[in-house]
């Protein structure tokens, strides 16, 4: 019994000279320079700290694990799912939850929500591809939306990747006919009656591989691992980011659509083996599979202008984040276990395997 009181008065006090660090992932991974464009060395070691603050339960709205999350400068977070449900808004840091909107056929509501945009002025872009439509809901309530136009082309599979009171800004998809048959992106930026402004066209966005079944059926489907842009915007800058598919080339584009800056070397797509690391191009051992995959699996900015791009490869349950800054340049690279789906003052938002939403707070230290 007294080795027992003994024992417990110790870790005791091991934690209270030693408590509990927040959850952190370094970077020891990081090389010297994976994308350098200025000339300036590449910080060779950084930690991502997080500490958990809390997480939301979007089941109010809908069933199911959130295809959409995303924030405005204000902290108010928004999840969706593309087929089922409505759309869940949580206010004043998560302390008020809503549902946006309704499913429906007629006026202000959505049958299929493509994706989901808050404007700076706190009014809601939702695009709705089976109804041809956008649709505009205000900051509060739970109304029918305006609907400031019909979509001027059919089969609209994209999403929207910035909008502020007076445009909007859109990735279209469109499948083009041909050998082989490739799906094509296009960023398009409209005014609120439905004009293009400015576009960047003919970003890869993979390829159909068509297979004969007999003489009168054929079945398409997605060929794996083909070339495809991943695309975002800083909702704070407005710059538009692609990182095409087949190298890894990051064009950065303003708020207006012109170019402004294109990282120095390009890199081929990688080659990964057993999905436990990059193998550079270099031969192949002999009987051991090896995938060629696009390096950029998606991208997405962060509340201090830095662009993250989720890159596919993987060592076990762990992803290869590369960051870069505001100008461009490379800053580090970081093994992750959870994905971000979006940042806003100071807080990182991941979606849970429970399907919840938890919120990090988090710091960079380089």
């Amino acid at each position: 019994m007294r080795g027992c009181v003994r024992f417990l008065t110790l870790f005791l006090l091991c934690l209270i000279v030693f408590p509990a660090k927040s959850n952190s992932q370094t970077n020891a991974e990081t090389r010297a320079a994976v994308v350098n464009n200025r000339g300036i060395p590449a910080c060779p070691e950084a930690a991502l700290h997080l500490t958990f603050v809390r997480e939301v339960d979007p089941s109010f709205a809908f069933s199911g694990r959130p295809d959409l999350v995303r924030t405005d400068s204000a902290g108010t977070l928004y999840a969706a799912r593309h087929s089922f449900g409505s759309i869940a808004r949580w206010r004043q840091g998560g302390r008020i939850q809503e549902t946006v909107g309704e499913r429906g056929e007629a006026g202000g509501r959505y049958r299929y929500i493509n994706d989901v945009c808050p404007r700076p002025d706190g009014v809601l872009v939702v695009l709705d591809s089976y109804a041809s439509r956008t649709l505009l809901f205000p900051g509060r309530g739970n109304g029918a939306a305006a609907v400031p136009w019909n979509l001027s082309f059919e089969h609209y599979l994209g999403r929207v990747l910035m909008a502020n009171d007076s445009l909007f800004v859109a990735l279209k998809k469109e499948t083009t006919v041909g050998k082989p048959r490739t799906l094509s992106a296009e960023v398009v930026a409209y005014d609120y009656r439905g004009n293009p402004v400015w576009s960047i066209p003919g970003l890869a966005d993979g390829e159909l591989a068509v297979e004969r079944v007999s003489d009168t059926e054929s079945r398409v489907a997605m060929r794996a691992h083909a070339p495809a842009a991943a695309v975002c915007a800083d909702p704070g800058t407005g710059e538009i980011h692609i990182i095409d598919g087949n190298r890894y080339r990051i064009r950065t584009y303003s708020a207006d659509g012109r170019l402004i800056r294109v990282s120095g070397r390009p890199y081929e797509r990688v080659r990964v083996r057993d999905a436990d690391g990059l193998k550079g191009g270099g031969a192949e051992g002999a009987g051991e599979p090896c995938d060629v995959r696009n390096v950029a699996a998606g991208c997405l900015t962060d509340d201090e202008h830095r662009l993250w791009v989720r890159t596919n490869e993987q060592r076990d349950d762990a992803t290869a984040y590369d960051v870069f800054d505001g100008r461009g340049v490379y800053c580090c690279r970081f093994w992750m276990t959870l994905h971000p789906a979006a940042f806003s003052a100071g807080i990182l938002y991941t979606v849970n395997d429970t399907n919840s939403i938890g919120m990090y707070r988090y710091t960079i230290a380089y």
